[in-house]
């Protein structure tokens, strides 16, 4: 009976398995695992997906999915978050069949990759008697099927010829970041959460995973950027994000985690100088990374000893926004101080750091980072962003940790250079030739204040707590 058991459980995760879809993003150092099933860094045959080296079996990320929640009108609680068993988020984007027979053709388990390489080709060869264009820029997701419910524009992309449609074929491509980028499209809609139970967003979320190519840091880094877009017709008041990572310094039993508030930084590292011997282990001086938030505050911060995988809703919502269960009880941290971010320690103050790790015992540790809470109303997008940062120098488990500062606060100083890094609106292109701008002032102000722009557009201004203060259409 034993036997027969195994086997009903490997064919059932074989057929699961078989409809998912992967790709790996591997243009600097590090590889990366993408899924169409929201667990990234991720095998789906059971297995990390983040390695780094690269060419080698050592690994710093088991798993990292995504949660999503925010209370509507009437104070309902609607929630997504992703796990290991089951579905809280589904491949494409928000339609009104997903069994639509194009819809599972353009968008069912497909995930797109594009390097920088292949677009700088495209754009000088495009209009070549002997040019071919890769399919992954002709089948670039740019737009939807509208008569299905699907949104006219989806993927950004740059129109060349400025008609408002895709079209390789004249000269457009895909907007992407970085040297080489994975896109996935998924949505909380398709099915029922089977997760958590909760009650669906109606929400999008569009994501860019992308790395660099260079001989720095940078090198051994993975960006991410997440855009999030409201499809329902409910406005959501105290809109969360938050990232569940189960990080694994090769060998998963010897981990320590922590954050850095000071730095939006979650990170991870080996409780010992010798990484627990294995296979995959990285021996002597292993390895620290580190998960930072970019443009959102890091709000909650929770280690994990053992992650309850049939939380519900409530449990999960409790959870996110710093509370021990549903009764709103507080954590604590070892002084007996409530606190939402457990073990927070600047990475500069090594004297309390010393003083917080040295009674921990390591083991196969999880943790879970949540940002500040926001208002979105529907048809409106906010966008996150995020990066995987990685150090082993020449010190052991404790400097490489340490070490981390200093990357986190380059990698910071480089993504605020990069002025192209706007969210965009859900129209999302960039025309070679137009440019958008907008300003107010003075700033600061008083409340009163002017707009300067140009274009056609409606303009709604909110306070912090999300009440619709002020609304004009088409303003010019």
């Amino acid at each position: 009976m034993k036997t027969i058991f195994t086997f009903l459980i490997l064919l059932s995760i074989s057929l699961v398995y078989s409809q998912i879809s992967t790709v790996t993003l591997d243009t600097n150092g590090t590889s990366a695992r993408f899924n169409t099933s929201g667990r990234f860094f991720y095998n789906e045959l059971g297995g990390p997906g983040y390695t780094i080296p690269k060419d080698e079996l050592t690994n710093v990320i088991y798993n990292m999915t995504f949660w999503f929640a925010g209370l509507d009108q009437n104070d309902s609680l609607h929630l997504s978050a992703q796990s290991y068993y089951g579905n809280d988020l589904f491949s494409g984007p928000i339609s009104d069949n997903y069994n639509n027979t194009s819809y599972l053709t353009d968008f069912s388990n497909v995930l797109w990759k594009v390097s920088n390489a292949e677009i700088q080709n495209h754009i000088s060869n495009y209009n070549s008697p002997n040019y071919v264009t890769p399919l992954n820029i002709v089948n670039w997701p740019a737009h939807g099927n509208t008569s299905n419910g699907e949104s006219q524009y989806l993927a950004p992309f740059v129109d060349a010829n400025n008609n408002g449609m895709y079209d390789p074929s004249n000269g457009d491509y895909p907007k992407i970041r970085g040297d080489q980028a994975v896109y996935v499209i998924m949505n909380d809609d398709a099915g029922e959460h089977t997760i958590s139970g909760g009650e669906k967003l109606k929400m999008e979320f569009h994501f860019m995973f992308y790395q660099f190519k260079t001989n720095n840091y940078l090198d051994s880094t993975t960006f991410i950027n997440l855009r999030v877009v409201n499809r329902s017709q409910n406005s959501y008041s105290n809109f969360k994000t938050a990232i569940y990572l189960d990080s694994d310094i090769g060998n998963a039993v010897d981990d320590l985690v922590g954050c850095d508030s000071t730095r939006n930084l979650m990170y991870a590292f080996n409780g010992t100088n010798s990484d627990y011997p294995s296979p995959t282990s990285y021996g002597v001086n292993p390895p620290a990374i580190g998960l930072k938030f970019l443009n959102h505050d890091l709000k909650f911060y929770h280690n994990l000893y053992n992650y309850n995988l049939s939380m519900d809703d409530k449990s999960i919502w409790s959870f996110m926004n710093g509370f021990v269960d549903t009764l709103g009880t507080p954590y604590t941290n070892m002084q007996n101080v409530e606190t939402p971010l457990l073990s927070n320690i600047n990475l500069s103050d090594t004297v309390n750091f010393n003083q917080t790790f040295q009674v921990v015992t390591p083991g196969d540790r999880r943790a879970v980072g949540t940002t500040n809470s926001t208002f979105i109303s529907p048809n409106q997008s906010i966008c996150y962003d995020f990066v995987v940062i990685y150090n082993r120098s020449d010190g052991d488990n404790i400097e490489n940790l340490l070490g981390l500062a200093p990357i986190a606060d380059q990698v910071q100083l480089f993504f605020d250079s990069q002025n192209q890094y706007e969210c965009g609106s859900l129209l999302n292109i960039e025309n070679q030739n137009n440019t958008f701008n907008l300003s107010t002032y003075p700033n600061p102000n008083n409340g009163n204040f002017k707009i300067n722009l140009n274009g056609m557009f409606d303009v709604n201004i909110y306070d912090l707590s999300g009440k619709l203060l002020y609304s004009i259409q088409q303003l010019t």
